[in-house]
């Protein structure tokens, strides 16, 4: 069986931060085979931490599908 669960935080969320964050999303999914996710291009920066294992990824979804697609749970992306 699979789950979901999707939690959102945004307005006032930055504010001791000085309004640098924007919104904060954490999610979690169980039961569901790994899929590919291609990041949208987006005018903010965006930290993942992963809590349960690493997050697999690459240059092409044939590296992140293969022997050396890299592992990391931390990941730091967007500003393009």
């Amino acid at each position: 069986m699979s789950s979901h669960e999707f939690v959102r935080a945004g307005a006032g969320l930055g504010q001791g931060l000085g309004g640098m964050v924007v919104t904060a999303v954490g999610y979690r999914s169980e039961g569901i085979p790994p899929t590919l996710h291609r990041g949208l291009p987006s005018p903010y920066l965006t930290l993942i931490f992963s809590l349960e294992g690493p997050v697999v990824g690459g240059v092409t979804p044939e590296q992140a599908r293969g022997p050396g697609a890299s592992r990391t749970e931390i990941v730091v992306g967007g500003l393009h």
